[in-house]
């Protein structure tokens, strides 16, 4: 297995932060490992550029840009990094740039989709400069995507009332959910955006992906702030199962669930916020809360 000698995981955005820091509600991760540098989502707005300058993150280093999928919680510095910095390489999804809403009962639809002018960079970023793919891709030998990731498992849902259309008649399946997995030293970690394809779905792919079982760390949101008690159940099974050294729960997660994740997992859950960093080597792990 090829792993990274040592791997720095930032949280540049989220719903929460730690003192000095900006939170909102979006969600951005910064990960590097010596020369190879990503951003992973880009948050809500530019607020993450001032998280960045506190952690000493000169964004413009970055090699690549990775959306976990096309909301505008994830999406809202991508016109002013790549219009800045357009030697920025993109991974995305085919559909990450569809319109899409969410319609709660009682209420009128909220458009949900990336900011138009995040998508007309997007579509005008040099077509050698990104990768537009549903398929697993690997950007280094330590690091890659899950691609579009099979929905099997029977509890799972995308979290929420979605749907392509403002009149709520086409469901949106947010299919253009994906992760990242990192292979270091001590296991896999597995990071991800809202996680609408489901946890369990989500880790069983990028496994499979990657041929790896041991997980050392699952990061970023879990969407389950809404799920019933069934999945919550069947999500802490499979957490036990793993049994991670880090679960870090960000930004959509729900504070009832990680309430019960912390009560149910104990010391490996430790709740995301803007400016939190978790090292990795074969020597030490280290995380900054």
């Amino acid at each position: 297995m090829t792993t990274s000698p040592a791997v720095k995981i930032s949280i540049l955005m989220d719903n929460r932060a730690k003192p000095g820091f900006l939170s909102e509600h979006g969600f951005a991760v910064w990960i590097e490992s010596g020369n190879q540098k990503l951003l992973f989502d880009a948050g809500g707005s530019d607020a993450l550029t001032h998280n960045a300058e506190r952690m000493g993150i000169d964004l413009s280093a970055a090699n690549y840009l990775v959306l976990s999928h096309g909301h505008y919680d994830h999406t809202g510095y991508v016109a002013e990094l790549l219009n800045q910095h357009p030697h920025v390489k993109v991974l995305m999804h085919p559909k990450a740039t569809q319109q899409r809403y969410s319609i709660h009962p009682g209420k009128g639809p909220k458009d949900i989709s990336m900011p138009s002018e995040a998508a007309s960079v997007l579509q005008a970023h040099p077509s050698d400069q990104k990768t537009v793919t549903e398929e697993p891709h690997e950007l280094w030998p330590w690091l890659g995507s899950s691609g579009a990731i099979p929905r099997t498992h029977p509890l799972e849902d995308t979290g929420g009332p979605f749907f392509m259309d403002a009149e709520g008649r086409v469901p949106d399946h947010i299919e253009d959910d994906l992760a990242l997995w990192i292979k270091t030293p001590r296991g896999l970690v597995i990071l991800t955006g809202c996680c609408h394809a489901g946890l369990i779905n989500t880790v069983e792919q990028i496994k499979t992906v990657t041929g790896e079982t041991s997980i050392y760390a699952v990061i970023g949101g879990l969407h389950l702030k809404a799920a019933k008690e069934p999945r919550i159940a069947a999500t802490l099974d499979a957490l036990k199962q793993w049994n991670p050294d880090y679960l870090i729960p960000c930004h959509c997660t729900g504070d009832n669930v990680i309430d019960i994740l912390q009560q149910e997992l104990g010391y490996c859950v430790k709740p995301g916020r803007s400016g939190m960093q978790l090292m990795i080597s074969p020597q030490i792990s280290m995380l900054t809360e």
